[in-house]
Order: structure tokens, then sequence, then C-alpha cells
């Protein structure tokens, strides 16, 4: 579970550190009271402040941020003195457009860029490369019926691949942490 989008979905570079601190706070618990647990990511719709990332760190619960989109790897950066996990994220196959003008017009157009990406990618991997297909779906957007076949297609794809798999920003972190000594370019 992760703290998306911040107390209120709002934007956080517009807060000072103090009333930042106090809405991830906020957040850490309204996600605790109503998952059962903390959460150990955070990624904030807009973008982060300057302090975001120190904020999070301090907070301690947390495993891993995805306020980046600058690469197709986890990697890890200092922050507030500790070593710190990014796992980036990434618009090029998120449903979320569907509603941009120069995104998705079809579910097809969805599935295909998905189907496409993440063959690319398993030739890298086939090479020795690690690869990661971050793919962002929303329920509100790529939930609707004439949409959430693109979704199936895109699952059974992977199933048929055999070697792809399907985890949460949550489990890609856990790995990484524990494996990416093997993996690191």
């Amino acid at each position: 579970m992760s703290v998306a989008g911040g107390w209120r979905r709002e934007e956080v570079w517009l807060l000072d550190r103090e009333e930042e601190r106090r809405r991830i706070a906020l957040a850490v618990e309204s996600l605790t009271r109503t998952g059962g647990r903390p959460p150990v990511g955070c990624y904030h719709r807009w973008a982060p402040s300057v302090h975001t990332r120190e904020l999070i760190v301090e907070e301690s619960g947390f495993v891993y941020d995805s306020d980046a989109y600058n690469d197709d790897l986890p990697y890890f950066v200092e922050a507030s003195g500790k070593r710190h996990l990014v796992v980036p994220y990434s618009l090029a196959y998120n449903d979320s457009r569907f509603v941009f003008a120069q995104g998705f017009a079809a579910p097809s157009h969805f599935a295909e860029t998905v189907r496409r990406g993440l063959d690319e990618i398993r030739r890298e991997a086939a090479r020795g490369h690690p690869a990661m297909l971050s793919v962002g779906t929303h329920p509100r957007l790529l939930g609707q019926p004439g949409r959430v076949s693109a979704l199936r297609e895109v699952i059974e794809h992977c199933l048929e691949a055999g070697d792809v798999w399907i985890a949460t920003r949550e489990q890609i972190a856990r790995r990484w942490l524990d494996h990416h000594e093997e993996w690191e370019r």
C-alpha cells in the first residue's frame, strides 16, 4: 500500500515543510486505519516538493517512493543521510493517456503499446539487462467496461510469455532491495 497523492491529492510544493510533514502523517494515519497497516511507498499525483523525499525518509516507515519518471529500473538515492529506494513510475504505459489529448483513442492502443513495450524489454532481459515495465492503471479509467478488455489482453500476453512477473510497486521494491547487487548496471 502506498500514499498515492498525499493527504488530499494536493499540490504539496505549495506547502511549507512542516505543513507537508503534518499532511504526510495524516495520510499515513488514514491509510493505516483504512488498510490495516501503514503504507510502505509514496507517489504524488502531480509532483513532490523539494522536501517530500526527506520527509518520507524521516517518517521511517517508507520502503520506497515513486516520485520519479526518469528511469526504467529502481535505484537508490541519499535522503536525510539514509539510502532510499526510488521505484520510478511511467506515463508511457499508463491508462491516464485515455484522457490526454494525444493519448490512447481506443483500448486496443493501450494493449498494443503495453504488449510492444513488454516484448522489447523481454528481448533486453534475454541479453542480460534487467528490465521493468511500469504499467499504471486506475479503476475510473481502465476499469470502464469498454476498456477493461485491454487489461485482460495485456495480462493474457504476460501469462503466455511465461517469463513475466506481474507485481505491485511494493513487491518490486522488496525484490530490488533483496537482489539489486545482481542486477545493477
